[in-house]
């Protein structure tokens, strides 16, 4: 009960009279109007006074006019059960008496002239809460004066634990009286043993003992409910818990109150839930979450840890401790000032963040207490200063800025609460870019691939990238249709790519090259390679027995057009079927010895007896990583001997290439009998000029006569019965 040192004056001790605001309605004297220092509610009533004494004359403090409308109007407590009213020796006749809860009378009573005469009226429970507004009127007779008091119900001393409360796990009864509530046949918060590990990661605490919640299910929750814990209206508490850094992204935590240990009654925030991440913490490592509880009414509550997972992580907290405490008496901080976010100027994901540490409070009086200073993505806490000093600066980056548009924020907070989040949005990152250029496959070693290019130096909408090495490149390697090999985040321009399919010496491949920013991948850029093995020795034949190339040749077919090489039984064919379509042939490694002075490589080709020709042939050979074509000759319609000089070539390992192009008539060509070797040593028997030696015939090596030799070519000479391989000259 609320006791005064005189009947319910205290009550009105600071009540203030106030000028007249118009005459009552039935035309009378004029009505005053008073304010109440409880409510701040103005009323109408004729007079309102204490009790002063030697005032005999007016010993009331309450008069209610005999006028139509005149009442008091006032707020009780919400736990109020009566209301009193006593009359005094003012009183003149008999008049009635309404008390109206919330616009109901509740009561009515006549004072029928007797002084010192005390009214109780009970207050409905229905109208014992906050915003019933209650009403003492003069219905009937005569003025009232009156004495008014009212009695607070004696509640119940609530059970629970009593502040300051804190959790550490040490001893599994500690967990004892707490409710762990996940709808779902998961694991939940359960209490683990000091050296225990979740059974999902090989997550290891530095706490002795810790609790772990763990849901593997996109979008679902659990709660860790403490049992009541003793709090009062009208004070603010604090409510801390360390988290260990788990092996996911982030962690969504929020902190909630209410009367019943279950999901459900917690219906008060202390933390809206908020994405947590390790604050740039190693695994194990803790960090702390905290929230303010203000409790409306004094009772026992039970705090609810709630754990949820979303689209981007499934929860794995660590809680190792608990902490229930009073806030300190004060105001919440004031806003950060200078607040700035600036994106890394060369795309980088990467956000520079800087920020003053508040000297005032909410109110601008000076700040007496300030805890830390968080800096936040979105809702995401990604940085807390701990005991930041008012008025310095202080700053933080970002590296894990996501691409596009972000909000950055930054808070104070103290043990009264957060100050509001001071904001700005950045864009991070890069524009999807152009694709790669100058893009090549080189020979290598079986299982391995050489990839060279050039970075882009813009994105797609022309946006120049000044720090080329933000730019990476991914490589995809495909075995016909099929992906085998994915290399990503390759840096600078070139690489070495191990193929870890088993590669066999020369097998044929495509890559597909990209340019990559945080924005996305370019467009592919498409060339093919082909893994060598070791070079083989001179001499080298193939002559395309059975229609397998022993010398493992490879076709790159359809380089523009459509167009391809086949093998036949003793040849190799290629189809153009339109007009400047392409496609090679590959050799592997062929090492040309040092020592070498006159090294050809020969072959037999024509336009496979079609009536037109047109379509051409090119000779290529690689030696440094670069192709080289050194003879391009229009395919005959009878089968030709063309040789290809590689004296040039002593002491390196060379690779070849055949390369077919349609012509305008003639879309074929046929290849045989391949041979590259070292001229003096190939059983040549000598080098003549290029003229008649008495009676000698000439025969091309496919035993065709010939009547007027070619320089450069190799030809059967038959003298006097015998014969002789030259070379003319």
């Amino acid at each position: 009960m609320l006791s005064f040192s005189a009947y319910g004056a205290d009550i009105f001790e600071n009540w203030e009279e106030k000028s007249s605001f118009g005459p009552a309605t039935n035309g009378g004297t004029s009505a005053v109007k008073g304010k109440s220092p409880l409510t701040d509610i103005e009323y109408s009533f004729v007079r309102a006074c204490k009790s002063v004494p030697g005032q005999a004359a007016i010993p009331a403090f309450l008069s209610i006019a005999n006028r139509a409308g005149a009442y008091v109007e006032f707020a009780l407590p919400i736990n109020c059960k009566e209301i009193k009213i006593k009359t005094t020796s003012n009183i003149a006749s008999t008049c009635k008496i309404n008390v109206l809860a919330g616009g109901t009378t509740i009561e009515s009573a006549y004072a029928v002239g007797e002084a010192d005469k005390e009214y109780s009226i009970a207050i409905p429970e229905e109208y014992r809460k906050a915003g019933t507004l209650y009403r003492i009127a003069r219905n009937a007779g005569n003025n009232l004066f009156a004495g008014f008091t009212y009695i607070e119900d004696a509640a119940e001393e609530p059970q629970g634990i009593t502040l300051p409360y804190s959790l550490t796990f040490d001893e599994p009864e500690k967990v004892e009286g707490y409710t762990s509530v996940c709808p779902y046949d998961r694991p939940k918060f359960a209490y683990i043993a000091k050296g225990a590990s979740p059974v999902y990661s090989g997550f290891n605490c530095v706490a002795s003992k810790n609790l772990f919640s763990s849901n593997d299910i996109e979008y679902k929750d659990s709660w860790f409910i403490s049992p009541a814990i003793k709090l009062e209206a009208g004070k603010k508490y604090i409510v801390k818990y360390t988290v260990g850094v788990t092996n996911q992204e982030r962690a969504a935590l929020g902190i909630f109150y209410g009367t019943e240990a279950t999901a459900e009654a917690m219906t008060g925030t202390a933390l809206e839930v908020t994405h947590y991440r390790g604050n740039g913490l190693l695994e194990g490592q803790l960090f702390t979450v905290s929230g303010t509880i203000a409790p409306e009414a004094t009772g026992a509550y039970n705090i609810g840890f709630y754990d949820n997972t979303d689209k981007y992580c499934s929860a794995r907290t660590i809680l190792t401790d608990i902490s229930v405490t009073e806030a300190a008496s004060g105001k919440m901080p004031g806003e950060p000032a200078d607040f700035t976010a600036v994106a890394d100027k060369d795309g980088a994901l990467s956000v520079a963040l800087s920020a003053k540490a508040p000297t005032v409070d909410a109110e601008g009086n000076t700040l007496n207490e300030l805890t830390a200073l968080e800096f936040l993505r979105e809702t995401t806490v990604i940085k807390t200063i701990e005991n930041p000093t008012p008025g310095e600066t202080y700053t933080y980056t970002d590296n894990e800025a996501v691409h596009g548009n972000s909000t950055y924020g930054v808070r104070a907070v103290n043990s009264a609460g957060n100050s509001n989040v001071v904001s700005q949005e950045v864009k991070a990152g890069l524009e999807i870019p152009n694709p790669p250029t100058d893009v090549a496959a080189h020979q290598s070693v079986a299982g391995s691939i050489k990839v060279t290019w050039h970075r882009p130096e813009s994105g797609i909408f022309g946006t120049g990238f000044g720090n080329l090495s933000l730019i990476k490149t991914k490589v995809e390697v495909y075995d016909g249709d099929t992906l085998i090999n994915t290399f990503e985040d390759l840096s600078g321009e070139d690489a070495d790519l191990e193929i870890n399919d088993g590669t066999a010496d020369q097998k044929f491949y495509s890559l597909k090259v990209y340019a990559v920013t945080s924005g996305g991948p370019s467009l592919p850029v498409e060339v093919n390679a082909v893994p060598v093995g070791k070079p083989v020795a001179l001499p080298y034949s193939e002559d395309f027995a059975g229609a397998v190339p022993a010398q493992l040749l490879y076709a790159n077919n359809n380089e523009n057009y459509t167009a391809s090489w086949s093998f036949m039984d003793g040849y190799a064919f290629f189809t153009g079927r339109s007009y400047g379509s392409l496609a090679s042939l590959y050799s592997g490694l062929i090492s040309i010895p040092a020592e070498s002075k006159k090294v050809a490589l020969t072959l037999e080709y024509s336009n496979d007896a079609r009536s037109y020709t047109g379509s051409v042939l090119s000779v290529l050979v690689n030696a440094d990583g670069e192709w080289v074509e050194l003879k391009s000759e229009e395919a005959p319609k009878e089968y030709t001997l063309m040789s290809v000089d590689l004296s040039e070539y002593a002491g390196k390992d060379i690779q070849y290439a055949l390369r077919g192009k349609g012509g305008q008539y003639s879309y074929y060509i046929d290849v045989k009998n391949i041979k590259i070797a070292d001229e003096e040593e190939s059983g040549i028997d000598s080098i003549i000029a290029d003229e008649a030696e008495g009676e000698a015939v000439y025969y091309d090596l496919m035993g065709r006569r010939v009547a007027n030799p070619s320089a450069g070519k190799i030809y059967i000479k038959v003298l006097n019965g015998k014969a002789f391989r030259v070379l003319v000259k």
